[in-house]
């Protein structure tokens, strides 16, 4: 049986929403006429599959915002300024594959929109102090609803609102039971797969929907989730929350993991923590470092900087100028002393300085002070080189064209920029959903966060630096190279005919003396 024939069947055993009215009694009198009127309006009424007029469902599709494709059951009911005090206006209930939605026109705030699935039980209770009845519908995520009778055409008796209440919760038990049977079928079938995130995915769902003898089976797959963690491809699991109870796994954009039964495969640049977010290295695989952290972010720009540096001094660079963009620095913090991290001879405004920084960078402008300076090296003599052990060379196509222009000698200057962009942020539309996934992780998770997440998915502070570089000419480093060769091959060999001549030496000694040396 499919969903479609559930509903079906519901429709031809719906049962009574209305009592006999005194306006049915007397219809061929005045006084009935007058009653019905009142009561009862021309478009009110119920209409269900597949007899419902195209003018009402197209309406009840713009007011209720419906999911599903077919309308199975439309109720309509208005009211009066004559009893409401108010404009006329109509309240739609329907039901459709999907769930159910009910919402007045002109009133968005009374919109009810509940999945089959998700439904755990319905009840009625009171209102008003009590002389007032409404139908509540409790979900599987702690949410109440509550939807008044008149919402639904249904006329505010006990007898009658528990038969709907017994009608929906029906309705939703078997659907629910249909869907558990073939997500089952479907985690099965993913687990043999190996597809085992996809397989926790679905246990996650059917568990959450009351089964609870998913629970073993929903562990093998997290086992083996983990134990293969490895092989899902470095570029889908990019991001990744920390979340020992998976809480929420419905996101396409993270994996989640547990804190205390991490793959042994990935490491973290600091302890992982429940409830965190965290990004994969840019260059590293397997690394992780905290999403849209600051610090994070000095850390991977200076990672960045300091190995431009490197390749240029590889290179043979004479002079390196860091100019930093940020115009609001004050002469006074630019001429701040600081301490340089690689050897040669630094300017910063006349201040020098030499030997490893020691202070803990805690923003640009601090970075700015170490590395806005003028770096000169006169005494280059190796021939340029590129290192083997660098990380960021591989994403950047501007060096990587510096390095083979330098290598044929085809300048002795250059002049590019650094910027701070992407190292370890998404574009804006998939950080604004990450943003809402992320959310969802610490509300199902009931995780107090010690941070703002609008603050923590600000748009991070855009920094470009420039560079201008001068180096030494190519041929004179080449020559020089040579004549050190030429120098080294010469004191190596006078060291081995040095040995050679002592070794005959003592061979002569000791025939003489009657031995052979051998």
């Amino acid at each position: 049986m499919t969903i479609h024939d559930i509903l079906i069947e519901a429709i031809n055993n719906l049962p009574s929403t209305k009592k006999l009215s005194i306006g049915d009694l007397f219809m061929a009198a005045p006084l009935g006429q007058v009653i019905k009127t009142l009561s009862k309006k021309k478009e009110e009424g119920v209409h269900t599959y597949p007899n419902i007029d195209p003018s009402l469902k197209y309406r009840a599709y713009s007011t209720l915002k419906c999911d599903g494709e077919t309308i199975y059951y439309l109720a309509i009911s208005n009211a009066d300024s004559l009893f409401w005090g108010l404009d006329k206006r109509y309240a739609f209930f329907a039901i459709t594959d999907k769930g159910i939605y009910c919402n007045y026109e002109k009133n968005s705030d009374c919109n009810l929109c509940v999945s089959w699935t998700s439904i755990k039980s319905i009840h009625s209770a009171s209102r008003n102090g009590g002389f007032a009845e409404i139908i509540q519908i409790n979900d599987i995520y702690g949410n109440k609803h509550e939807l008044w009778p008149v919402m639904m055409g249904v006329e505010c008796k006990s007898s009658i609102i528990q038969g709907i209440i017994n009608w929906l919760q029906n309705i939703s038990n078997r659907i629910k039971q249909l869907r558990i049977t073939e997500i089952f079928q479907e985690f099965k079938k993913e687990y043999l797969r190996g597809n085992y995130y996809k397989a926790v995915q679905l246990a996650s769902h059917i568990e959450a929907m009351g089964y609870e003898k998913i629970d073993r089976n929903k562990q093998k797959a997290i086992d083996q989730y983990i134990n293969n963690f490895e092989g899902i491809p470095s570029k889908n699991r990019k991001i990744i929350v920390i979340d020992s109870k998976f809480t929420y796994l419905e996101s396409k954009l993270f994996y989640v993991l547990p804190c205390e039964n991490l793959p042994k495969c990935i490491k973290f640049s600091t302890p992982p923590m429940e409830g965190n977010l965290y990004i994969q290295h840019p260059h590293i695989i397997n690394y992780y470092i905290p999403y849209a952290n600051k610090k994070t972010e000095i850390e991977l720009f200076e990672s960045k900087l300091r190995e431009l540096r490197e390749i240029l001094m590889a290179l043979g660079a004479s002079r390196i100028e860091i100019i930093h963009d940020r115009k609001y620095l004050t002469q006074k913090e630019r001429e701040t002393s600081f301490k340089a991290d690689v050897d040669g001879h630094y300017q910063n405004n006349k201040i020098h300085g030499g030997g490893e920084y020691v202070n803990e960078c805690n923003s640009y402008e601090e970075l700015a002070h170490r590395y806005e300076t003028i770096f000169t090296n006169d005494k280059i003599t190796h021939a340029p080189y590129v290192s083997t052990d660098l990380i960021w060379l591989k994403t950047e196509p501007e060096w990587q064209s510096l390095i083979n222009k330098r290598m044929k000698g085809e300048f002795t200057s250059a002049s590019f920029c650094v910027s701070n962009n992407e190292l370890n942020r998404l574009d804006k539309r998939t950080e604004a959903a990450l943003m809402i996934d992320f959310s969802n992780v610490l509300t199902a998770a009931n995780i107090n966060a010690n941070y703002d997440l609008k603050e923590m998915f600000n748009s991070q502070e855009s920094i470009t630096w420039r560079l201008n570089v001068e180096f030494v000419p190519l041929n004179t480093v080449t020559k020089e190279s040579k004549r050190q060769k030429n120098a080294t091959d010469t004191s190596e060999k006078k060291i081995k005919r040095h040995i050679a001549a002592n070794k005959r030496s003592e061979n002569s000694n000791c025939k003489k003396s009657g031995f052979v040396r051998k």
